[in-house]
């Protein structure tokens, strides 16, 4: 389905720092494992199936390499002050197999070099990033959103793209607790955000209990209607969870968590009334 990114100063979600204080340092070490990993494959590892339907682990990474230039080109133009708007019309049901499509003829050698060079572009503009500048707006699928929110999706796009890669190879994923935190604060907030640009005014909040790492966070639901802002009216926030009440509640193990949240295994248990505070990313891949 075609995503509504909500351009502008209203964006649709924001994470606090007490949740991820340094999102920078995982985002850069992620890519740099990954493009190590990348480096080992031989012709075998390259042709196996990933964990995306239809896709070879060649496939995923070509994947990753256009969505690494991506990534690139929004946060150099946030930091310097004109934030991109190249997803207006970006379907990520469809639009990712028809860009991996037009490059399935390059060589396995050509495609290992240039995944690997999209690497060093980016983890180079993520190294130069200051601190104060996260909260420049850069854009991301949910829109324009904090540097913060562009770098953590795109950890958590990576960091689950390389669990697509290992797991069939049957490699193990070396887990750093910043990394699995950040994933799982972004994926709770991203599948919302994304119902609320769709037009849901539903109001809630969802407490997340994780272990291994030990995690608490709740991510709120809040809808502000006004006369002049009637397409951004909402934003997701999510922070340390504390006494206040929430609606529903997930717990469970963390990677399991984002796993379940990600489509990569088996949902959270949450009741069926409060189904939607988890649900989102659904109807943009078409799922629901």
């Amino acid at each position: 389905m075609q995503i509504k990114p909500r351009y502008g100063d209203a964006a649709v979600f924001a994470i606090g720092t007490d949740v991820v204080a340094d999102p920078i340092a995982p985002f850069i070490r992620q890519r740099e494992r990954l493009a190590a990993i990348v480096a080992t494959f031989d012709e075998s590892a390259w042709r196996t199936q990933s964990r995306c339907d239809g896709w070879s682990v060649l496939d995923v990474v070509l994947h990753l390499e256009t969505v690494n230039d991506f990534w690139n080109a929004s946060l150099c133009a946030g930091l310097g002050g004109t934030p991109t708007q190249m997803l207006a019309a970006f379907d990520p049901a469809r639009t990712p197999e028809l860009i991996v499509s037009m490059h399935r003829n390059r060589s396995i050698a050509e495609t290992q070099q240039a995944f690997i060079e999209s690497i060093e572009r980016l983890t180079t503009t993520g190294q130069a990033i200051q601190q104060h500048e996260l909260q420049l707006r850069a854009e991301a699928p949910s829109g324009h959103v904090p540097i913060t929110a562009v770098l953590l999706h795109g950890l958590w796009d990576s960091w689950i793209h390389e669990r697509d890669i290992l797991l069939p190879l049957g490699r193990q994923q070396k887990l750093h607790t910043d990394e699995v935190r950040a994933c799982l604060a972004f994926v709770s907030a991203l599948a919302p955000s994304f119902r609320m640009m769709f037009g849901d005014t539903r109001q809630g909040s969802l407490r997340v209990t994780a272990t291994d790492p030990a995690i608490d966070f709740a991510v709120d639901f809040v809808v502000e209607t006004t006369a002049a802002t009637p397409d951004q009216s909402g934003n997701v926030v999510v922070h340390s969870f504390d006494d206040r009440p929430t609606t529903a509640a997930i717990r469970g193990d963390a990677v399991a968590l984002i796993e379940g949240l990600s489509f990569r295994g088996e949902r959270p248990a949450i009741e069926a009334q409060h189904r939607w505070l988890i649900e989102g990313l659904d109807r943009v891949f078409d799922l629901a």
